[in-house]
């Protein structure tokens, strides 16, 4: 059970360093615009051959551009488009056919395209599940909000760059026997849904359009918001949960401005408490040390735990340092024996835009 434990740990530790070191993140764009990011084939049968989408581009600024190639994360997904330059204010075509010829399985495609005068690639998505033999609705749509059935109880938007917006639509149907009427009530001012009311009769799906916002946002590193459902103007007892991650965004930095930027340095990036019986507090202090060319801002430490005690000076000039004071209270944790614990400082470094420090050590019950 120890080992059990250990392995478990681990791979928390493992995906919450993931997260925390996915900081390559396609942005938007001024020069051109699509129509949708995202193309959902919905439920499709393995016997039902190929499938294809458009995507419609534009060229939104001054100059003609070129679609230059287009990369397809899986060889079960062929682009094709507009080879020929897209003047200012025209459109070109991008056409994306899945093969279908994988199995059954849900799929999640990323085609990756380069434009000329882009200086990053833009990233666009198709997705659907492939299945065997035809299914209920209730069986494609098993998470059960009352007389509402969605396909998951979660939208996981990953890192999104402070200003940019990132859009879902959540796929919704009525399993029941009578008419419903939806309305969706939510915790952040990041998020907007539309519409706001939905009516839909048994056997009926439709979308909800989630909109996540980060442009005014006053949250930074890792969010969770949560949407609730009324049916028929009865509140539901269970919660529906957008996950997101806001990074500081340097997508129009220029290159001189990234090297002159503020660089946090910490004096460790770990550190092991050693044996302590369950009930004590864990102390823990290292210090970050501007040694750039602009003014530091922690915007936020994120922790892998809750009920976390973190003291530090957000606003560090350059040639000074701030120490980070952490105090875990571990009568307040359900974890025993060897345990990992990570914090992740989110600032506005270019070069080093988090710093992850570890602790670890054995808890004794």
């Amino acid at each position: 059970m120890k080992n059990v434990n250990r392995i478990l740990q681990f791979f928390t530790v493992l995906s919450f360093l993931i997260l925390a070191f996915s900081s390559h993140i396609i942005g938007q764009s001024n020069r051109v615009k699509f129509d949708k990011k995202v193309h959902d084939f919905g439920d499709i049968l393995i016997t039902s051959g190929h499938h294809t989408c458009k995507f419609t581009v534009t060229n939104t600024s001054d100059q003609p551009i070129v679609i230059q190639t287009i990369i397809a994360s899986c060889g079960c997904t062929t682009p094709e488009w507009s080879r020929s330059p897209i003047m200012p204010n025209k459109n070109g075509e991008i056409v994306v056919t899945f093969l279908n010829d994988q199995g059954p399985y849900p799929f999640d495609k990323v085609l990756t395209v380069y434009i000329t005068g882009e200086s990053r690639p833009h990233l666009l998505r198709i997705k659907g599940v492939v299945h065997q033999n035809k299914k209920s609705l209730s069986e494609l749509f098993p998470e059960k909000f009352s007389d509402l059935s969605l396909r998951r109880s979660y939208i996981d938007f990953g890192i999104v760059p402070k200003g940019e917006k990132r859009v879902e639509k959540l796929e919704v149907a009525n399993t029941s026997r009578r008419s419903i009427t939806i309305a969706t009530s939510h915790n952040s001012k990041d998020i907007s849904i539309s519409p706001k009311i939905l009516s839909l009769k048994p056997g009926d799906k439709d979308f909800l359009e989630i909109e996540l916002n980060t442009t005014n946002s006053s949250n930074w590193g890792n969010n969770n918001a949560i949407i609730n459902f009324s049916i028929n103007n009865t509140k539901v007892n269970k919660d529906f949960t957008i996950n997101y991650n806001v990074r500081d965004n340097f997508f129009n930095l220029s290159p001189q401005e990234i090297q002159n930027g503020p660089i946090p340095m910490a004096s460790s990036s770990s550190y092991d408490f050693g044996k302590i019986n369950k009930g004590d507090k864990i102390t823990s202090q290292f210090r970050v040390r501007n040694i750039g060319k602009r003014d530091l801002v922690i915007h936020k430490i994120d922790s892998s735990i809750p009920n976390i005690s973190i003291i530090y000076n957000k606003n560090v000039a350059v040639g000074k340092s701030t120490d980070i004071n952490v105090t875990i209270d571990t009568k307040n944790i359900d974890l025993s024996g060897e345990v990992s614990f990570i914090l992740t400082l989110i600032t506005n470094s270019p070069t080093r835009p988090i710093i992850n420090y570890i602790i670890t050590g054995n808890i004794i019950k």
